[in-house]
């Protein structure tokens, strides 16, 4: 039987998870159709099948990596671009190469460990907060307990944190001490939050498929207990619909 996971999608997003019934399936099909609903012709169309062995999937999480790291601006967070869901909602963010500016009055004591965690909006603002004002952990596992202790409030969606091990000689401050390591700080770990889905395949319409509007996908020999569908490209007007079938 045949589940329909994309129902008239107009935009890029995640599809409700599908579950699967006795165990792992290992042979999936994946159908796709789209119909153009305005004037600008579908150009562009990818559909992923992603699985899952355990199925976590909050209403709130990163949906694809976010690939943090130091900014071109040393004292900020850089991501990549990545998508998100905060209350069931999809949403993405652009690439920021020069980072986001932490706020200041934070810091990390000398030869201490410290964590600045990471977090966005469903309006694309990122922020940081700490598990205190100064941290002075003796461990980096002390500092990462004290992260995970922190609670996401519900308009946030938690995307990563940056692990520093202070040791320059002299106090950590945020926004005016940079990441750099052997600079301001002896290392900073960028620490992507983590994501339970993988991709399985990846149907890319071409020149054909796009003449057809439509294309179906086989996929053998991959075990999954939970499946979802990605409309990871749009381009164009398009409604797009998918149906996920497993054995």
């Amino acid at each position: 039987m045949a589940h329909k996971l994309l129902d008239g999608a107009t935009a890029t997003g995640i599809s409700r998870v599908h579950k699967c019934k006795e165990g792992a399936n290992t042979l999936h099909t994946v159908m796709v159709q789209f119909r153009e609903i305005g004037m600008t012709d579908v150009s562009a169309l990818v559909v992923k099948l992603q699985g899952s062995l355990t199925g976590s999937y909050g209403a709130t999480g990163v949906t694809s990596k976010p690939v943090l790291a130091i900014g071109s601006t040393a004292e900020q967070v850089a991501n990549g671009a990545f998508t998100f869901r905060i209350n069931n909602t999809n949403y993405s963010k652009g690439a920021v190469s020069a980072g986001t500016a932490l706020a200041t009055g934070y810091a990390i004591t000398t030869t201490k460990y410290g964590v600045v965690m990471v977090y966005i909006s469903a309006a694309g603002t990122i922020t940081y907060q700490y598990p205190a004002v100064t941290q002075a952990y003796a461990t980096a596992a002390l500092a990462m307990d004290a992260g995970d202790a922190m609670e996401t409030t519900s308009d946030l969606c938690y995307i990563g944190r940056v692990l520093v091990y202070n040791n320059t000689g002299s106090e950590w401050n945020s926004q005016t001490d940079s990441f750099t390591d052997s600079d301001d700080v002896t290392t900073a770990i960028f620490i992507d939050a983590s994501m339970d889905w993988y991709d399985v395949t990846t149907i890319t319409f071409d020149a054909t498929s796009l003449g057809n509007q439509g294309d179906i996908s086989f996929t053998a020999d991959k075990p999954l207990k939970y499946v979802r569908l990605n409309l990871s490209t749009l381009t164009g007007a398009g409604s797009v619909d998918a149906w996920y079938e497993g054995w």
